[in-house]
């Protein structure tokens, strides 16, 4: 049975390749040969060279694995960061409600006043 070819949009292609790049940019700048940094990463010498060659079939998890080998992990879980997400953070302050108006049960106890303690059940000291 044959597997459909992946498609990937020309950004993501182009965001994945300058990805490697960095990577590979990184392992060098730490001079690290690649076989040392797939070592560190527990893969393969090819699975390394296919990551900085930005082929965007590796996975996420050997993706992960370098950016650990490399020192910068906090970077990785960083990526999309709720926090910082502002398109998300836009979306939430936009279904926010215009207007908070009182619920009428809590309305009613308010205006009641305190409810007296029930004595009867010995609970309500």
């Amino acid at each position: 049975m044959f597997m459909k070819a992946r498609t990937i949009s020309p950004n993501a292609a182009e965001a994945v390749a300058r990805l490697g790049r960095d990577i590979q940019t990184a392992r060098k700048k730490r001079r690290l040969r690649q076989k040392d940094l797939a070592v560190r990463m527990g893969v393969s010498v090819a699975s390394l060279q296919r990551l900085e060659k930005g082929d965007p079939g590796v996975s996420i998890g050997i993706l992960a694995m370098a950016f650990l080998s490399l020192g910068c992990l906090n970077r990785f879980s960083d990526a999309l960061d709720v926090a910082s997400d502002d398109i998300g953070l836009l979306h939430d302050q936009a279904a926010l409600p215009k207007r908070i108006r009182r619920q009428d049960a809590r309305r009613k106890r308010e205006e009641s006043g305190p409810q007296p303690l029930n004595r009867g059940t010995g609970f309500g000291l």
